[in-house]
């Protein structure tokens, strides 16, 4: 187990790459209506391609489909 001071600096690093991916998905992607690959590019066309009153917000599909993943993953490799 590392130090206080490692775990404060990973938990910086974390936080300042997540924040870069955020800010590059909402500038490049969201804004001139790119879609990449993955779990962010499935979020992307989702809500594209759903019309009606009921339309999730990309946050709401990014998680669902996390939340689903990680339940996959949990019972393929029968961590549960």
């Amino acid at each position: 187990m590392g130090s206080i001071k490692q775990v404060l600096w990973n938990l910086a690093i974390i936080t300042l790459g997540s924040s870069l991916c955020a800010v590059a998905i909402n500038a490049i992607l969201i804004a001139h209506r790119f879609v990449s690959g993955g779990v962010v590019g499935l979020a992307l066309v989702i809500p594209r391609k759903l019309h009606g009153p009921f339309v999730p917000d990309l946050d709401e599909v990014v998680l669902v489909i996390l939340k689903d993943l990680c339940l996959l993953f949990n019972d393929f490799l029968g961590l549960a």
